[in-house]
């Protein structure tokens, strides 16, 4: 049968600031109002720049001292409350049901730290084409973190963990490679070396033909696709998740369905995750999402 992800739980800190700084935290992940970007209640400084309340005026350079001087992920106060709603959902839920634990891809997480939380890049792409060296240990650092990150998402019981890069599809080349490719294997690769057999999926969004060289990455088990990739276009070896286009359900149950049941055409649903292909978006009618739900599951009947 072609597993569906119908309420993906997402646990995440890293999607916009992996650690807090001066004891304030971000926290930005895909729900069912759109992309929501929050920030912890304490003012937060680095030099002359602010958080708060989600808004800042950036950082476009930092000095090594002050990446030094970030308060580690592991035991703080903010990840405690994560793993403790992991483990509170984990025991609520049927032994047949996952829980997937989730991070943002490093490079995403720089970039939301760099603009200050915006969704403005251009400051984090200016650090990557000139490989400031700040910007280079910040990308070390979240690395390190993500690792810690998901491996207590896992302890407490996430049985299986995704790496979300929403921005991956902003480099091209050897940035693409160096902050996007890399630090995922990199994740990856310590995390499996702490939890044996985890899987993980990997969405570097926007990457295109590039999926390929995500897919080949060691120990990655799924990458999830973009809508704007046909999944029949992808010739890899791992499983596929995606990739409803999220406007479909907005065209009402029929265009939906119909729209769903094209995505599954596509692939057997033997290496098939049904899923969007980014988060779902804000006016989204459940009683769609229902009706996309029920007809997939019909059509594997």
């Amino acid at each position: 049968m072609r597993k569906i992800l119908t309420s993906l739980i997402v646990i995440g800190i890293l999607s916009s600031g992996v650690f807090s700084l001066s004891q304030a935290f971000f926290n930005d992940t895909e729900t069912s109002t759109g992309n929501v970007l929050s920030a912890g209640a304490i003012d937060l400084k680095i030099g002359n720049n602010s958080f708060y309340n989600g808004q800042a005026s950036g950082i476009t350079s930092w000095s090594l001292d002050d990446l030094n001087a970030l308060r580690p992920l592991v035991g703080s106060y903010e990840v405690r409350q994560v793993c403790e709603t992991v483990r509170l959902t984990r025991s609520s839920l049927a032994h047949d049901k996952a829980l997937i634990g989730f991070c943002g891809g490093p490079w995403t997480v720089a970039s939301y730290m760099v603009a200050g939380g915006s969704s403005d890049r251009v400051d984090a792409k200016l650090a990557a084409f000139r490989r400031d060296p700040w910007f280079v240990a910040l990308i070390d650092r979240l690395v390190v973190e993500s690792i810690e990150y998901l491996v207590a998402q896992a302890e407490a019981g996430a049985q299986a963990v995704q790496i979300f890069d929403s921005w991956a599809g902003d480099l091209i080349g050897d940035q693409l490679q160096e902050f996007v490719l890399d630090p995922i294997s990199r994740i990856v690769a310590g995390v499996q070396a702490r939890v044996a057999g985890l899987p993980v999926i990997v969405f570097a969004r926007g990457i295109g033909s590039h999926q390929i060289k995500a897919a080949a990455l060691p120990g990655v088990n799924a990458i999830g696709v973009e809508t704007e990739l046909g999944l029949d276009e992808i010739d890899v070896n791992v499983a596929l998740q995606g990739n409803l286009d999220p406007v479909a359900l907005l065209a009402g149950e029929d265009v939906a369905r119909r729209e769903a049941l094209m995505v599954c055409a596509k692939i057997p649903k033997e290496r098939h995750i049904f899923n969007l292909g980014h988060g779902i978006r804000l006016g989204t009618d459940p009683a769609v999402v229902g009706a996309v739900v029920d007809a997939v599951r019909r059509s594997e009947a």
